[in-house]
């Protein structure tokens, strides 16, 4: 006899409310795989799953490392050259930080992994493949289109 399934509680589950699988275009629910794993699925039939800890992992790490770029202005490339003019940065480069955006990583406390996905993206895609491709707010907020950033 198995162990009962236990419905997953969302505070486990850092990327409820943000995953979407681009196939169906539905969001991902949190689950419970087989030998107790914790999972996001496609609730639409499709045999779509996603391992919940690597995935928080990775764009865990990369929200922490956009709130310190910035916060501190850590990891920024210097002033490049465009069309021979010294110390111009190119638009739409990424590098930006607005004021807004400062002010959302500063009313973030740092131990709050879930506030540091929910400020650094708008949402995360699931392709076919299973490829995430994170939607960054600061890209969204900058710019007309979808605000898609490079995975």
């Amino acid at each position: 006899m198995g162990m009962p399934r236990r419905r997953p509680r969302d505070d486990e589950y850092l990327l409820t409310g943000l995953l979407r699988h681009t196939v169906c275009d539905r969001n991902m629910s949190p689950a419970i795989g087989s030998g107790g794993s914790r999972i996001y699925v496609c609730r639409t039939g499709c045999p779509r799953v996603v391992v919940a800890a690597p995935l928080e992992r990775t764009l865990l790490l990369r929200a922490l490392i956009r709130a310190h770029m910035a916060l501190y202005g850590i990891g920024r490339p210097g002033p490049i050259l465009i069309a021979g003019l010294p110390g111009v940065r190119e638009a739409g480069d990424g590098t930006e930080v607005s004021a807004e955006e400062t002010r959302r990583w500063q009313g973030c406390p740092p131990l709050d992994r879930r506030g540091m996905l929910r400020a650094a993206f708008v949402r995360i895609d699931i392709d076919e493949y299973g490829k995430p491709r994170p939607v960054w707010r600061h890209r969204a907020e900058g710019s007309a289109g979808e605000g898609r950033g490079p995975a």
